[in-house]
């Protein structure tokens, strides 16, 4: 180990997200716990605490902050409130750049070598936190709301027009408060991503490193197939395909797309389903599960279906692909994001040659044609290779290094 490496081992990283939970929150707890694997001192500093894991910290408002709240005096995220209680439903996710609290005066973050951000809608200050820190930021994105305004991805953007006036005017303040710091480095989950952040107003001045999320390839891995259906009582010959999300009937996540695609092909075949909401019209005998957070029990269904489909008109890097993966089991996607970069037909999967249900069915009839010619074992090994905790954290470690020595 050379002298580099081994101040490395005494930065103190802290990294920000809003909850430790959820697609971004899990992504940044498997970074964190990969850091503390490789002997980094880590924190994770979150707003919404959800697990008992090492080193996640929930930072403790002050009462004032809880008093503003509760009373709903307009004063900075609250101003937004009735824009937000009138709007959110036509939008996935939308956040605001400002709130009540303000991060920056926690000892976790003053302390810091370097802080990484993760998800920080509507609970980061720009203004005050971008223009106080002093460390090296480094900043992961998870979708695109840091460099939009009040959307987070491009699809909402576009469908909400008539909030362009308060999209745009949220980009530029924005864009002017992180323009103010100058140590900031962007890590993106996909080249995709990184090609729409460098585009950007915002982030073309910064450099920009690309560098998937991680995931346990001790839970994410091949199992047989046989077995586990055994376990859940999957009693059946036909095909499984599954299909899984945080909220599987948020638009963009396509499930629509896939309820159409299973009410206009025969597909001799059964679909799992896992996510928080059952999505309509799936046209075929359907397995519900609702939200699965155990990783053991989920790991395993990846592993009893034959594919995983994810139909989603826009997306990053999707922890369901990168698990799926890990787990042997061939991924049937749409050409976009992190999914285009990542799938291969008829080597781990299938790629749609459109954003629609034709596609879609196009690529679900090809895989079954062929479902018998993939490698389960071959896909979960190479997958390992690119997601497993300790790919992600070493580079992590040497851009953080970088950063500092």
């Amino acid at each position: 180990m050379n002298g580099k490496a081994k101040l490395s081992n005494k930065m103190k990283i802290v990294h920000f997200c809003s909850s430790d939970n959820g697609g971004a929150g899990k992504a940044a707890l498997r970074l964190h716990k990969g850091l503390l694997q490789n002997g980094i001192d880590s924190t994770l500093l979150v707003i919404h605490k959800t697990t008992g894991e090492k080193g996640v910290v929930q930072y403790k408002r002050s009462l004032l902050s809880k008093v503003i709240t509760h009373s709903g005096i307009p004063y900075r995220q609250n101003k937004y409130n009735r824009f937000i209680k009138l709007h959110s439903c036509d939008y996935e996710c939308l956040s605001f750049p400002e709130a009540i609290y303000d991060i920056s005066d926690s000892r976790l973050i003053q302390e810091a070598d370097i802080i990484n951000l993760h998800w920080v809608g509507s609970c980061l200050n720009y203004k005050s936190f971008f223009r106080k820190i002093k460390q090296p930021i480094v900043w992961t994105l998870h979708d695109m709301n840091p460099f939009l305004g009040i959307a987070h991805y491009m699809g909402d953007k576009e469908k909400n027009t008539e909030h362009f006036e308060l999209e745009e005017k949220i980009r530029l303040l924005k864009r002017d408060a992180i323009h103010q710091n100058k140590n900031l480095t962007i890590v993106t989950l996909c080249d995709w991503m990184k090609r729409c952040s460098i585009l950007s107003e915002t982030f073309s001045p910064y450099e920009h490193y690309i560098n998937p999320n991680s995931l346990d390839t001790n839970i994410f891995k091949f199992r047989e197939k046989k077995e586990v259906r055994r376990e859940f009582g999957l009693n059946t010959d036909k095909p499984f395909l599954m299909f899984a999300s945080q909220y599987t009937t948020h638009f963009r996540k396509g499930s629509d797309i896939l309820a159409e695609v299973a009410s206009t092909n025969n597909f001799d075949c059964e679909f799992i389903i896992i996510g928080q909401g059952e999505p309509k019209g799936i046209n075929a005998k359907t397995h519900y599960l609702g939200s699965i957070q155990d990783e053991e029990k989920l790991a395993k269904l990846y592993a009893a279906a034959d594919a995983f489909i994810l139909p989603s008109r826009e997306d990053n890097l999707p922890n369901t692909m990168l698990e799926s993966l890990c787990c042997g089991t061939p991924v049937i996607s749409m050409p976009n994001g992190g999914m285009a970069e990542n799938i291969q037909d008829g080597v781990n999967g299938y790629i749609s040659k459109t954003i629609d249900a034709k596609g879609l069915g196009d690529a679900i009839t090809a895989f079954i044609d062929n479902k018998d010619r993939f490698n389960n074992k071959k896909i979960a090994v190479n997958a390992h290779k690119k997601f497993a905790p300790d790919v992600q954290a070493k580079k992590y470690i040497e851009l953080y290094t970088s950063l500092i020595y």
